[in-house]
């Protein structure tokens, strides 16, 4: 079966960033903000011609930065799986491990998404017990890479057309400010991608007919991309595994709270470093370095695991890690030529002004 895996961008700076193995696709439609990726999904299928023996997909650009895997490997785990109906790559893990479904972490990422979900499923008929289950590890994906046969998307587009018309033709002005609105820190867009991308999941959910394949990340490579977390994943899994036996303990949900809490607040001061970074607050960014709540709390993080799991060593080569060489690779990031020069500017500027105020 051939493979047609097409990577999308919409600026022309975005192409440096796409897979040699993915063929490059231009998304110009006038949509692209308010319907994402999805808009590309629903225009190709109507438009499509000679998918029988082919596995399709359409993925956005941003694919090498957040799954850390190769276009080429992404195909050689298809062709090692023949025979699937769909295949995709899950690019963040650890979301996996800290909730029991993805609209579980949606709800502390993109406050109301549920709210705005469970209203669409009922005004359409679609079951919302959906949305509440717990998911296994191998069904969850959080971004839109995944590649389907024809048997597949139909599948596809049968569940999710249903919405997209639902958003498109709702005359409730209330529900179509609600999900107009920001929903996300990062980047701006509304609520409709983070519910459409999540769709996915809900069809393996609700299809046991559908055959999958989802990359299973090596050891090394969660390392690699965890490697200040990555000491907490057995446990974690562990975790995973007795809640959808529908045998968690207290102990296990208490645990991995307080690992969400913990990593949830890093993120956030990360967030803060590059935010104080941009603006050019060299004392700031300083002073976040030298003040990380978070180190203090994962420590504290360790010597709870051990209840869980008593074998588990506190690393002091996680802890350097931790203290160390990740201020320094922030540091090189942001000690750039280019930025000590701008921030250089920029002091001068201010005591310039200070000195010229205390003048008169």
């Amino acid at each position: 079966m051939n493979i047609s895996i097409n990577q999308i961008y919409y600026l022309d700076e975005q192409k440096d960033r796409l897979e040699n193995s993915f063929s490059p696709f231009l998304n110009e439609s006038k949509t692209g903000k308010k319907w994402f990726e999805y808009f590309v999904f629903l225009d190709q299928f109507q438009n499509r011609r000679n998918w029988e023996n082919q596995l399709t997909g359409f993925i956005s650009w941003k694919y090498g930065v957040k799954t850390a895997v190769s276009g080429d490997k992404f195909i050689q785990f298809i062709e090692e799986n023949p025979g699937k109906d769909v295949y995709f790559i899950n690019p963040f893990y650890i979301e996996s491990l800290m909730y029991k479904s993805q609209w579980e972490g949606a709800e502390y990422h993109h406050p109301g998404i549920i709210e705005l979900t469970e209203f669409i499923f009922t005004k359409i008929g679609y079951d919302i017990e959906l949305i509440h289950r717990v998911q296994d590890l191998n069904l969850q994906l959080y971004a839109n890479y995944w590649v389907g046969s024809e048997k597949f998307w139909e599948k596809y587009i049968s569940f999710t057309k249903p919405i997209y018309d639902f958003i498109e033709n709702c005359k409730d002005i209330e529900f179509q400010e609600k999900i107009m609105n920001r929903a996300d820190n990062e980047i701006e867009a509304p609520y409709i991608p983070f519910i459409m991308e999540r769709l996915f999941t809900l069809i393996l959910l609700s299809d046991k007919s559908i055959h999958f394949a989802s990359y299973e990340y090596s050891e090394e490579e969660n390392q690699n991309k965890y490697q200040m977390v990555y000491d907490f994943f057995p446990i974690l899994e562990k975790i995973k595994d007795s809640e959808s036996k529908n045998a968690i303990t207290e102990q296990e949900i208490s645990f991995r709270m307080k690992f969400r809490d913990i990593n949830e607040c890093f993120d956030r001061e990360m967030r803060s470093v590059f935010i104080e970074r941009d603006k050019g607050n060299f004392f700031k960014v300083l002073y976040l370095f030298a003040t990380v709540k978070s180190l203090k709390d994962f420590s504290a993080l360790y010597s709870q695991s051990k209840l869980l799991k008593p074998k588990l060593k506190f690393s002091l080569s996680w802890m350097l890690t931790f203290s160390i060489s990740w201020r320094i690779k922030l540091f090189s990031q942001y000690f750039s030529i280019k930025r000590f020069l701008y921030l250089l500017k920029r002091t001068f500027r201010k005591f310039k002004k200070l000195l010229i105020f205390e003048k008169f």
